[in-house]
């Protein structure tokens, strides 16, 4: 066969058919637009999140550095660091800790650092220098801050500091500071090597071998690896390879490394937007090029009959959709990255990642343009076959429709509505395509709805605070702190919370940690056979020296805790009965014996005593009583002391019974229930109260309800401008098909008119093709609309703790009228604007 250098000429049909057809090139154009900002919204929001995350999660961890060996000698850095696996070693000397008052709500550290692993840790001084003099300091401005000291080179800084158990008071001249950053886990303060030396010599043996808990004069290395696959497996097979036990010789990894793993639930949730916006691209896209195809059908065929091939006839369908692409992607990836930028923080503002990290990676923009170049590609498939395969005659003859199967004829009454439906039967494809479109939008609405309506207020804030506001020693929040105080709330600050105008009634819980749970009897039984069978699956050392420890003594740790009647009634129940008026007696006690390493189905595995056991606890005062178990129930963790043993135990008792058994009569928590309307003020009031007693601090429960209402807003935002998005798709398809069907049938209705249908049943016909839209759209959102939304819900918000699901269709319902005025509105303007075309010239074979 011979070849014909035909190309620009098939480029100049394409270009002149594109010309022809403006309007119609701006639906297009706008389709591949809203998709590919639907493409840059996800790729540059997701891009965006894990790189802050990380970033964010280095700040917590408290460095860059990929792991660290703990409390070494200088002889084991000098060891570990001529590795061939380490790279960039650095280290720093662990002093002690800051006990100022002013500093108990701010974990704050003192050590020696090197200049690099300042800087690896985000604690390296921006301005002035690292201490060399042996009474210098360099710290953070968030410490500055709560000493109510200025950011002054030379400033005095007066520190009470915490060492080997001592208490010293020590004047420094601050020679340097950073801006705090306040996700950190703890505020650094770095002191000279001489001072190190001085307050904190080098042990004289391993941390290991000491009872482990003086840290002072340790080394504390931190490295990185040639790349971050595998980071625990490379650091344990460091140790082994220098002498070194794993599960005795403590070590971390840094979690801004491992956090990037992605689950299962996750993957499915990122292929099902990718599928989700795939499929809304694709419904629209092939709809107006099918459609295209379709008006253009005719001139198609006419250029048949002059000898263009099939195979030339897709091209010119196929390079207009590539000159609708490049015009319309720039477009979208540059309203994409607006969106994204508006979106994300938003939706970063609620999962706790502090500084926000907007990317603008190359990969981003790479991703988003070939998924929606695949999309058009996809799309355009079959309009490109249908113009390729189309016969001259048909072309010319050609009306839309599908061929349908010979069937019997059966004779009924004519009316708009009938013409209707078969107009709607009679283009299956296309009404498929148009109801999938409008779908995806009222799907998407109903699941944002149905996912906010399901998140539950009461419990997102129960586990954090029980009635409306929480006072406590500024400590017990401060979890990097080691000897935290329990019972802070003392019995003059509880008179005064309740002399509080507004607060209608002030209840009080105690606490006594480090105690214990005798084990006897059936108790020590079911003890000694849990132990055996967890020995054979620990394989950490320490853990069964521990569970030994135990069965030997036969006791393990227990806190117990002292509580009035509302803080016993919010206990959550696992066995027995929670009797108020019995356990008032006094002979009673609600435990909670736990395995942190059991999953929840496991829990009760570790129950070593049941309801109506006899149980000896050790109390406050150190005498040993024996309580009947009412009940096993958990405390929730907002009435806790927010520490838990590995192994261990709690032990609910009456408040009166364990104040006759202590002689601290200081509360861990007193919680305070208002009178309306009193909230604000007596937030105001502890607000001030706690400024003026820094040892103490509070919680409101509206603070937990402002962060809860935050965490809805970032849905209704997100889901909202998603459903938009969708719904413009939907709704520019819907104009597509309505106002296409017209121009490829206004012969057919040129003739019906002929023949005697007026222009208002005509106007009807339309009408009622557009509501059958609507109700087919309705009838799937409602069905199989159902379905897939519950997977979305789930695969959104089914590992939110605080989510339980309520089915609903309430948004679904909202949007009918607004889908019906739609699906009246468009025919009846679009049926105006073909009336301006007479019904000879609609007669007319060619356009």
């Amino acid at each position: 066969m011979r070849r014909v250098k035909n190309r620009k000429t098939i480029r100049k049909l394409s270009i002149n058919t594109l010309k022809s057809n403006k309007k119609r090139n701006v639906v297009i154009m706008l389709s591949i637009m809203l998709t590919c900002i639907l493409f840059t919204s996800l790729f540059s929001i997701g891009i965006s999140i894990m790189e802050s995350t990380q970033e964010t999660t280095m700040r917590q961890v408290g460095g860059r550095t990929m792991a660290g060996i703990k409390c070494i000698l200088p002889q084991d850095y000098e060891k570990l660091k001529t590795d061939s696996a380490v790279k960039n070693p650095t280290y720093r000397i662990v002093i002690g800790n800051v006990r100022n008052t002013e500093l108990l709500k701010l974990s704050t550290e003192i050590n020696y650092a090197q200049d690099r692993d300042a800087r690896e840790m985000f604690c390296y001084p921006t301005e002035g220098t690292m201490p060399k003099d042996r009474l210098e300091l360099a710290t953070s401005t968030l410490v500055l801050d709560a000493l109510g000291l200025p950011y002054k080179l030379g400033e005095k800084v007066s520190l009470k500091i915490s060492v080997k158990g001592k208490i010293m008071n020590q004047d420094f001249t601050l020679c340097g500071y950073w801006k705090g950053d306040p996700v950190s886990q703890a505020q650094q303060c770095w002191l000279s090597r001489t001072y190190c030396d001085e307050v904190a010599p080098t042990p004289a043996s391993s941390f290991y071998d000491s009872d482990k808990t003086d840290y002072a004069g340790y080394w504390m290395m931190d490295f990185d690896f040639s790349n971050s696959w595998n980071i625990e497996g490379k650091t344990i097979a460091l140790l082994e390879r220098n002498g070194y036990d794993p599960n005795k010789q403590g070590y971390g990894i840094n979690w801004a490394y491992t956090s990037s793993s992605v689950d299962t639930q996750t993957i499915i949730l990122i292929v099902g937007l990718l599928a989700m916006i795939l499929l809304s691209g694709y419904l629209i896209i092939y709809n107006v090029f099918y459609i295209n195809v379709s008006a253009d059908i005719k001139k198609y065929g006419l250029l048949k009959t002059i000898g263009t091939t099939g195979k030339q006839l897709k091209s010119i369908v196929w390079q207009q959709a590539m000159i609708l692409s490049l015009l319309g992607i720039p477009f979208g990836l540059a309203a994409g990255t607006v969106l994204s930028k508006l979106l994300l923080p938003v939706i970063m503002d609620n999962f706790s990642i502090g500084n926000m990290k907007f990317s603008i990676s190359p990969v981003i923009y790479l991703l988003s343009a070939m998924f929606t170049f695949l999309t058009v590609w996809v799309s355009s498939r079959k309009p490109c076959g249908l113009a390729a395969k189309v016969s001259p005659i048909e072309a010319i003859r050609y009306t839309e429709r599908n061929v349908p199967k010979k069937k019997e004829k059966k004779i009924s009454r004519v009316s708009s509505f009938s013409m209707a439906m078969g107009n709607i039967k009679r283009t299956r494809k296309k009404v498929i395509v148009v109801v999938l479109s409008l779908s995806l939008s009222m799907i998407l609405v109903n699941s944002v709805y149905s996912i906010v309506n399901s998140l539950d207020v009461d419990k997102y804030v129960s586990t954090s605070i029980i009635g409306d506001f929480a006072v406590t020693d500024a400590t017990v929040p401060n979890l990097s702190i080691l000897d935290r105080n329990f019972s802070g709330v003392s019995k003059k600050v509880r008179e005064e919370l309740s002399k509080i105008d507004g607060v209608e009634s002030v209840s009080n819980i105690y606490c006594k940690d480090n105690s214990k749970m005798k084990l006897e009897g059936k108790g020590y039984d079911k003890f000694s056979q849990f132990a055996a069978k967890q020995e054979e699956l620990i394989q950490n050392e320490n853990d069964k020296q521990e569970l030994d420890y135990y069965r030997k003594n036969k006791f393990i740790s227990c806190t117990i805790y002292g509580m009035g009647r509302a803080s016993f009634e919010r206990l959550e129940l696992q066995e027995g009965s929670l009797d108020w008026d019995r356990f008032l007696s006094g002979k009673y006690a609600v435990i909670y014996t736990y395995d942190l390493q059991l999953d929840e189905k496991e829990a009760s595995n570790a129950f070593f005593y049941k309801v109506g056991d006899k149980v000896p606890l050790e109390l406050p005062d150190g005498t040993i009583k024996e309580y009947e178990v009412m009940a096993i129930a958990n405390i929730p963790y907002a009435m806790t002391n927010k520490a838990y043993y590995s192994l261990g135990a709690n032990a609910v008792i009456p408040e009166e019974e364990y104040l006759k058994h202590t002689a601290d009569s200081g509360a861990l928590y007193s919680i305070l229930k208002t009178a309306d309307g009193k909230t604000d003020y007596v937030d105001g009031y502890l607000e001030k109260y706690t400024k003026d007693n820094p040892e103490l601090t509070y919680v409101s429960k509206q603070s937990y309800v402002d962060e809860f209402n935050d965490f809805i807003r970032m849905f209704w935002i997100v889901g909202g401008a998603l459903s938009i998005i969708l719904a413009l798709i939907g709704i520019l398809n819907f104009m597509n098909a309505i106002v296409t069907s017209l121009l490829a049938r206004k012969q057919e209705f040129a003739m019906l008119e002929a023949v005697g249908m007026t222009g208002k049943q005509l106007k009807i016909m339309l009408i009622c093709e557009g509501n059958i839209y609507a109700f087919l759209t309705v009838l799937f959102s409602v069905t199989f609309g159902s379905v897939i939304g519950y997977w979305l819900i789930r695969a959104v918000a089914g590992q939110i703790w605080f989510f339980s699901y309520h089915f609903t269709l309430m948004p679904i319902g909202l949007c009918i009228p607004v889908l019906i005025v739609l699906s009246c509105l468009i025919p009846y303007i679009s049926y105006h604007g073909m009336r301006k075309i007479s019904i000879v010239d609609r007669f007319k074979i060619i356009e």
